[in-house]
């Protein structure tokens, strides 16, 4: 709709004549007529679909808006041309509110029909066409009061235009002409409006139809679902009372139940598929514990040959979880998580997949952290209940190693070029489960360490130790026959308020023994927001600059920050691999929470805006993030290479993490004693510095040298790293020949405390 109307611009001018333009729901105005059919820019518009519209006087009309945008004031020529575009703005506006409205109903409508029981499903389509129908029926009966109404609208038409001759009667007519006027316009807006609903309701057929028939497969699928699980259910347990009275040995219980579920219909279709303190003196209550409900049993029998017992309920019940677990694992591919390798001879121990449920406590954080504001987060004491049951070291050796396979990929390369864009796309999953796992890790004591060897099935074995606990400082050392990474990491916190920093500072070395080839990489800003109010989520931004100082390859991946206003996709990070000579040579994209992949550049040619290369090949993936169970977001969303980190161990050193006692206790659910032996170890750690010291306070006094007596890491040295000219801390050695030995002589005594 195109017309004239008169627009309040000020005082200084008041009304004005604009052209006004009326498409769908919004309402445009130009200064001339020539101007809009030139295609020129509106002087405004207004949008219809939550304006109020009023009048005012005989020919006055107001728009106005419920946001900060200007309202509109309108005059008409007279009240007929008034009336005319109020019809035409109201419906216009209930046009796309009705619109709305539909689609929800419809949307509703489908929800409604998939939970409900549909019975005959020809008889609902049946229902449906008769409904069609009728609409259609009633349209036509509205359609000719419409022809009857307009019939005797135009018959009084021409008995009064008769009566026009006489001037003195048509005066008094004039009113009774621009009435008779309105009731044909709303009468044709009762038509057009009647019409548009049955065409809506015509054109929404095939749409209904095919959503009752997409709920109807979703039925199918999940009563076939229902009743596979029922049939396993019914072998599991069969097998479970069999095993009440079975008095044959462990092993060939396990056996017989791994046979049985391999034979189940679920097994064989998816075998057809594929914080401590220590800043100050000062007593502080730390990490009030929380923890899950019990110590969860290895699946599957040891590899030194332990049986399973089964002349109780209890370890029948206990075999029958492990046969679940492996029962849940078939789905997953062998790449996904290996549970049992053989390099050479050797057979891999067999880990467990899976810990006890975090019971569901509430808490009120804001109480905790209001007082912190300002403060360095490493230096105050955070309670437990927003902890996970894993150290920090822990915590690096599985961001920096859960996806060692690609540091294999990247040692069989040749092209120096294409390793830089593996080793650049290995780089970034030390953020892969950062985006679901927003708990604190325990803050390592200073002196302990933590060890994983893999080499059986993995390939390599990893060294941990906390060198320094003010600042906080974490040495990590992993090496396999391929390649050796080292670590010195630590970092800055600051909370905000509303967010959480963290800062990291040193950087990661990898080194690959047959090329020689040495790299290194930082690593960006990681962001906690939603710290005080609403669900934490936690976001990456900043470079991560990887070069290779052999080749002076160079790739800076850029952690693109999130947006609100951003259409990119969210957690994006890309970059470029350019040689020595500042060609690019391959680009690396992805994801830092899903998976990363690169591609190589086939045109050199830069693109201006993006600063990205024109055109490139297929692309490869270096890595996926390994898929979390819906059922692991109460295990603190673990991936199963996650849940073997705390597994208990023997043989580890005294200093190991998993010695921990008040870790242990929040692990198997009993808190009130976690957090009790928490207490405990951070007084007792507190003492060891007090005494430490003293010591050097009375050799400063009688002017001997200190040196005996400061703190030094027991496997970690400080040297001077000749790339980056920092000082860092290198793995000196002893660590797997003390265990192999199991000779821990001189090992400081961190865990060994007494309950009250």
């Amino acid at each position: 709709m195109e017309g004239n109307l008169q627009r309040w611009t000020g005082y200084l001018k008041g009304y004005q004549w604009r052209v006004f333009v009326l498409k769908k729901d919004i309402l445009s105005y130009y200064r001339t007529s020539e101007e809009y059919r030139g295609g020129g820019k509106s002087r405004g518009s207004l949008r219809l679909r939550h304006c109020r519209i009023e009048t005012i006087g005989r020919c006055d009309l107001v728009i106005t808006t419920p946001g900060s945008q200007p309202s509109f004031y309108l005059r008409a020529t007279d009240e007929v041309d008034r009336q005319r575009w109020i019809t035409a703005l109201d419906l216009a506006r209930r046009e796309t509110n009705s619109a709305a409205e539909e689609y929800v109903l419809l949307e509703s409508k489908s929800v409604s029909n998939a939970s409900s029981q549909m019975g005959d499903h020809e008889d609902e389509d049946d229902s449906i066409r008769k409904l069609q129908g009728s609409l259609t029926f009633q349209l036509n009966e509205v359609d000719s009061c419409h022809t009857s109404l307009g019939q005797h609208v135009h018959g009084l038409q021409r008995e009064l235009s008769a009566l026009e001759s006489n001037m003195a009667v048509a005066k008094q007519l004039k009113p009774l002409f621009e009435k008779m006027m309105l009731v044909k316009m709303s009468a044709d807006s009762l038509l057009k409006r009647s019409n548009d609903f049955v065409s809506l309701s015509s054109s929404q057929t095939q749409s209904w139809m095919a959503i009752i028939q997409r709920e109807r497969q979703r039925r199918r699928r999940l009563e076939e679902a229902v009743e596979t699980i029922a049939q396993q259910h019914n072998t599991l347990e069969s097998v479970f009372h069999r095993s009440d009275h079975d008095e044959t040995d462990g092993t060939q219980s396990s056996l017989s139940l791994h046979a049985t579920l391999d034979d189940s219909p679920r097994t064989r279709s998816a075998s057809g598929l594929s914080d401590d303190d220590d800043d100050d003196d000062e007593d502080v209550y730390e990490d009030c514990v929380e923890g899950t409900s019990s110590d969860v049993s290895a699946s599957g029998s040891q590899h030194d040959g332990a049986q399973l017992s089964t002349s109780s309920r209890a370890d029948a019940a206990q075999a029958l979880s492990g046969a679940l677990t492996v029962s849940a694992e078939t789905e997953s591919t062998e790449d996904d998580w290996p549970l049992k390798k053989t390099t050479g001879n050797t057979v891999a121990r067999a880990h467990r997949t899976t810990i006890s449920d975090r019971p569901d406590i509430p808490m009120n954080l804001w109480s905790i952290l209001k007082n912190f504001i300002g403060q360095d987060l490493s230096r105050i004491a955070m309670p437990v209940m927003i902890n996970e049951p894993l150290s920090f070291l822990q915590r690096l050796c599985e961001a920096n190693l859960e996806y060692s396979h690609a540091l294999d990929k990247a040692a069989t390369l040749t092209n120096s070029a294409e390793q830089m864009a593996v080793v650049s796309a290995f780089a970034v999953t030390s953020y892969s489960s950062t985006s679901y796992r927003t708990k604190k890790p325990f803050n390592p004591l200073l002196g302990e360490t933590f060890e994983l060897d893999r080499t059986a099935d993995l390939g390599w074995r990893c060294l941990c130790e906390q060198v320094s606990h003010h600042p906080p400082e974490s040495a990590m050392h992993a090496e396999s026959e391929e390649w050796q990474f080292w670590e010195d990491y630590t970092m800055t916190t600051k909370f905000r308020g509303k967010y959480a920093q963290i800062l990291p500072h040193g950087s990661a070395h990898l080194l690959f023994r047959r090329s020689g080839n040495h790299y290194t990489w930082n690593k960006p800003v990681t962001t906690i927001h939603n710290v005080i109010v609403g669900k934490l989520w936690i976001d990456s931004s900043g470079d991560m600059a990887v070069v290779n100082h052999t080749t002076h390859d160079k790739c800076t991946l850029t952690f693109h920050e999130f947006s609100y206003f951003s259409k990119s996709q969210p957690r994006r990070v890309t970059g470029t691999v350019y040689d020595r000579n500042r060609l690019p040579r391959y680009s690396v994209s992805g994801t830092w929470d899903a998976g990363v992949s690169y591609s190589e550049v086939l045109d050199s040619k830069i693109e201006r805006k993006t600063h990205v290369p024109c055109k490139f090949g297929e692309a490869t993936a270096v890595w996926t993030a390994n898929r979390v169970p819906p059922s692991f977001e109460a295990k603190y969303n673990f991936t199963q290479f996650t849940c073997c980190l705390n597994e208990e161990d023997d043989s580890v050193a005294p200093t190991d993490t998993r010695r921990r006692p008040d870790q242990r206790m929040m692990e198997s659910g009993n808190f009130d004693k976690a957090n009790e032996l928490k207490v405990l170890l951070e007084e007792k750690q507190r003492q060891r510095r007090r005494q430490r010291e003293a010591n050097i306070a009375e050799l400063t006094a009688q002017g001997k040298d200190t040196t005996a007596v400061l703190y030094r890491p027991r496997y970690f040295r400080v040297e001077k790293d000749t790339l980056t000219g920092l000082s860092t801390h290198r793995y000196a050695g002893g660590y797997w020949e003390a265990k192999e030995r199991q000779a821990w002589k001189n090992t400081v005594d961190l865990y060994t405390v007494k309950l009250a």
